[in-house]
């Protein structure tokens, strides 16, 4: 795998060798990228790959994706490909707990974990530190959506996109605790979260399945009636959006983009 280094990249020049355990890497299928750790603000190392744009078609956007609570880099490699394809820089990271992040003993009743907060902030703070200059914003993935629209209250985040995303706090514990068989509960006050994710102002692309059982079309739809924001409904599994749609997925997105910044 070759690794290109940007100027910027120099002034933090750690680099990690290994690929996510049991998973596979970018490299596998012939795409170039960094593999980079970050240090959380509580001392956990976060590991990270980030992809470069086509050269030819980069837009000066960047997309930082926080995956679904079981999931790991590995299962986003053909979304960033794509993506990256269509001028994007994307950055991936495993949590603490996954991958060859720092280890970490997660509570399974937990719908998020206040730690993995920190491990997306610290990865969106060392994109906007070296990219900055261009724009910056956050892909979620059900948990994942969670995490970004908190970071999106605090950090000055460009733009959000969230697939599957987690609405509706008060319910959202009983939600997920029929859905999964298992006790669910939310390590903050459903009300304070709810405050919070009404502060957000930036745009926001949201992306549902007719199959989704938690965050139903209907309940996506009025997370996406606000202003400066989007509604694109497929018929495929809950989180297969663009094992669904493929192109016209990345399609979207860019027209969404085009149209917001």
């Amino acid at each position: 795998m070759k690794r290109f280094l940007f100027l910027t990249l120099l002034l933090m020049p750690t680099l990690l060798h290994a690929g996510p355990q049991g998973g596979i890497t970018p490299d596998q299928y012939g795409i170039e990228y960094y593999e980079h750790e970050v240090r959380t603000t509580d001392g956990a190392l976060i590991n990270m790959w980030i992809y470069i744009p086509e050269t030819h078609r980069q837009n000066k956007r960047n997309i930082v994706i926080a995956g679904s609570e079981l999931s790991n880099m590995s299962d986003y490699i053909f979304l960033a490909d794509a993506l990256r394809k269509q001028g994007y820089r994307v950055t991936t990271f495993d949590y603490r707990g996954h991958g060859s992040s720092s280890p970490f003993a997660a509570q399974e009743k937990l719908v998020y974990h206040e730690e993995f907060v920190l491990d997306l902030k610290a990865v969106y703070q060392f994109i906007h530190d070296n990219f900055g200059h261009e724009k910056v914003g956050l892909m979620g993935f059900s948990m994942g959506s969670v995490l970004t629209q908190l970071i999106a209250t605090e950090e000055d985040v460009d733009f959000l996109i969230q697939e599957s995303v987690l609405v509706d706090f008060p319910h959202l514990e009983a939600k997920l605790t029929a859905e999964r068989d298992n006790h669910h509960q939310l390590p903050r006050p459903a009300d304070e979260l709810e405050r919070l994710v009404k502060e957000i102002k930036v745009p926001m692309l949201v992306i549902a399945s007719r199959q989704d059982a938690i965050t139903p079309p209907k309940e996506a739809k009025k997370v996406a009636s606000k202003r400066n924001r989007d509604l694109l409904v497929f018929e495929g599994a809950r989180l297969a959006g663009f094992e669904t749609l493929k192109t016209a997925y990345c399609e979207k997105i860019d027209d969404f983009l085009n149209h917001q910044l």
